[in-house]
């Protein structure tokens, strides 16, 4: 009696959990369904990636209107390119990534993020091929926590590795690392929230180059 009690527990919890991915698959399924159908005839501008895009309004920062911005705290290049095709739905005509320093963060080898980085532009040229694609540069650390002594040089590396990867494959790097630098090649403090993130003052400081790149004609 006893086991037939446990197996009939383990089939109610079994179709619980089953109903519980189908409603969190359809949930998402539907909340793309309808970015797609609220974007896809207008001039979408997608802004992807860490939480340097989703700390700012890019909308007002930049007087636009057509800006998505999917920015998230924390996420990698590898964690963009599992969540790329679903906003890719949208139809961007230009897409802008800020990402990388949450990989070097998280002490990931250069080879493997730049893996992520070829494919995240192979399945946008693949899904949305007119789009225009920036690779925007990873901000400078202001070193102000002894984790990140020395992490700038890991930046550079990377910045330097982006730059290459774009003239390659002839799309855009956005060079606003060397923007808020100091003589140190460190995050200038005026410029820096909490060591790694910027302050209003920081974003203003890249505005003129964003508004370039967000208007010009291709």
């Amino acid at each position: 009696m006893r086991k037939k009690t446990y197996f009939l527990i383990s089939i109610i919890l079994n179709i619980f959990l089953l109903g519980y991915i189908i409603y969190i698959k359809s949930s998402k399924n539907n909340q793309e369904l309808a970015l797609y159908r609220k974007y896809k005839t207008s001039d979408t501008i997608l802004f992807i990636g860490n939480s340097i895009i989703a700390r700012c309004n890019w909308n007002e920062l930049l007087d636009s209107k057509n800006i998505i911005n999917d920015g998230v705290g924390g996420i990698t290049s590898y964690e963009i390119f599992l969540k790329l095709s679903g906003l890719l739905k949208t139809n961007p005509k230009k897409i802008f990534f800020e990402m990388g320093s949450n990989d070097i963060y998280r002490n990931a080898y250069l080879q493997d993020v730049m893996d992520n980085f070829h494919n995240i532009l192979y399945t946008v040229k693949i899904k949305c091929p007119l789009a225009k694609i920036y690779f925007m540069s990873v901000l400078p650390n202001e070193e102000s926590r002894i984790e990140f002594r020395g992490i700038n040089g890991r930046i550079d590396d990377l910045n330097s590795t982006i730059e290459v990867f774009c003239k390659k494959y002839n799309v855009v790097y956005v060079d606003v690392n060397s923007l808020l630098k100091n003589n140190d090649g460190k995050l200038s403090h005026e410029y820096s929230l909490d060591g790694s993130h910027l302050t209003p003052l920081g974003y203003e400081k890249i505005k003129y180059k964003m508004k370039f790149y967000l208007n010009e004609k291709f």
